[in-house]
C-alpha cells in the first residue's frame, strides 16, 4: 500500500475516532455515569427506574455468566423474575416509567453499536 494511501486511512481512522469521542465520550453500555445520552436524561441511581433497569440488566447477566453464555429466553426469564418483585410493582404498572426504562436500554444499545461501529471502521 502507497505511502499517501495509508496516511489517509490513518486520517480517516483519527476522524472517525475523535468523532466517536465528541459525541459519545467514555460511554459503555455498562457504565451507569455515561456521559452520551442520545437524547435520553440521567435519573439519580436512587430513582425506582433505575434501580429496575439496573435489576434486570443485573439478573440477565448474571444469568447469562452462570450459565455459560446462556441462551435468550432463559436470561430474559431471569431478569423478569428479578423486576416483578414487590419492591419493583410501580414500575410494572407505570407506562412513563416503563417508557423511561426501555429508554434506558434503548440508549445503552445505540451508544453500544455506535462505538462497534467505530471500532470496525478503524
Amino acid at each position: 500500500m502507497g505511502r499517501k494511501r495509508t496516511q489517509g486511512k490513518a486520517r480517516k481512522a483519527a476522524k472517525a475516532k475523535a468523532e466517536a469521542e465528541e459525541v459519545c465520550g467514555n460511554a459503555s453500555p455498562h457504565d451507569t455515569t455515561i456521559t452520551c445520552r442520545h437524547g435520553f436524561g440521567h435519573l439519580s441511581e436512587k430513582d425506582i427506574c433505575f434501580q429496575y433497569a439496573n435489576a434486570f440488566r443485573e439478573a440477565y447477566n448474571y444469568k447469562n455468566r452462570q450459565d455459560g453464555d446462556a441462551n435468550l429466553s432463559s436470561c430474559l426469564i431471569a431478569a423478569h423474575k428479578a423486576t416483578t418483585l414487590d419492591k419493583f410493582a410501580e414500575v410494572g404498572k407505570d407506562s412513563d416509567k416503563m417508557e423511561w426504562v426501555i429508554s434506558w436500554f434503548e440508549q445503552c444499545t445505540a451508544v453500544g453499536l455506535y462505538k462497534t461501529q467505530a471500532l470496525i471502521n478503524r
